[in-house]
């Protein structure tokens, strides 16, 4: 629809600009210009109608989201749709700034005389091309508008993000407080977990100095689950998984054996894992999706519920 009516519009802008183009060290009349004009804010205008649209599927995929609070693959779906209408939106807007500052030109060729006229049409013609063919640079950071919709309401399984970062005595450590990743109860064992889960995982960051490090918090409620499941090695990394299918493998920086809490029974796995900038960049830029151990009896995996968690989590200590 977006590329449609671009070039619907477009062509019979076109013929304007061409004909005033060739002629540019002619005078311009006012009439030709007030047609320009009319023809870019009739751009503009439909190109907001096409954002206001989205910002509507917006609100109905938010809506849809709770009717299946129990559905992890249909949250997925929608979540992917949610996102696709948010990064289209956000290229919408850049065009619609695209035009509106052609617009403001086009406006001021009234005031322009000569020479500078005639150089100021060639420069507004050849910036319709390249809105025409869609060959616009876009830097999204600079985007500054996104659906009210989306900004007003987290997503369903996501955690609010509150940007808390505590020190250790020497103050020349700062970590994120932990957070829980994941947790998870086999379904064939529920009934003896009833006021807990059998595994749960805690997240935080770690900053010193110029490097980060992830520190996973991995508890089951079972004092024989080290015997269970052994030890986690570096050689067999542990795999993050992404909505998009890509993934990372975070190596711890030591073998991880389990520890008993005394008071609980519980068992605890603490695992400290060294993020490069790579691996950064990825939890930055993608959602998380499943987590996946290696351990010396086999191959566990969880599923990820809050998507966002490592990335708020890496926006909050690279504040400090």
């Amino acid at each position: 629809m977006f590329r449609k009516f671009i070039l619907i519009t477009f062509l019979k802008l076109g013929f304007f600009l061409f004909s005033i183009n060739s002629t540019a060290q002619k005078t311009i009349s006012q009439d030709s210009i007030f047609k320009i004009e009319k023809k870019t804010e009739l751009i503009i205008e439909n190109l907001k109608a096409i954002f206001n649209e989205r910002e509507d599927q917006q609100t109905y995929l938010i809506e849809e989201k709770k009717r299946y609070l129990s559905n992890r693959d249909q949250i997925i779906k929608i979540n992917k749709q949610i996102a696709s209408a948010i990064s289209e939106n956000k290229t919408t807007k850049a065009y619609i700034d695209a035009y509106e500052e052609l617009l403001t030109r086009i406006r001021q060729l009234n005031f322009r005389s000569g020479q500078e006229k005639s150089k100021e049409i060639h420069s507004i013609a050849a910036k319709h091309k390249i809105l025409l063919s869609q060959k616009l640079e876009i830097d999204f950071d600079k985007v500054q508008t996104l659906p009210k919709v989306v900004q007003d309401e987290p997503l369903l399984f996501q955690v609010k993000n509150n940007c808390s970062l505590e020190k250790n005595r020497d103050n020349n450590l700062v970590s994120t407080r932990f957070e829980n990743l994941f947790s998870y109860t086999d379904p064939k064992i529920e009934s003896y977990f009833i006021d807990k889960e059998f595994v749960t995982c805690e997240s935080r960051l770690i900053k010193s100095q110029k490097n980060i490090l992830l520190e996973l918090r991995l508890k089951f409620s079972s004092i024989r689950a080290g015997k269970i499941y052994g030890t986690i090695d570096p050689s067999n990394p542990i795999k993050l998984t992404f909505l998009n299918d890509d993934f990372i493998y975070l190596r711890p920086s030591h073998i991880v054996t389990a520890n008993i809490e005394e008071k609980t029974g519980n068992t605890i796995y603490k695992i400290q894992i060294p993020l490069d900038k790579e691996k950064q960049k990825k939890i930055k830029k993608f959602e998380l999706d499943k987590i996946i151990f290696l351990f010396t009896s086999g191959k566990e995996s969880f599923d990820i519920y809050n998507f966002d968690l490592l990335k708020n989590m890496l926006l909050c200590i690279k504040k400090k």
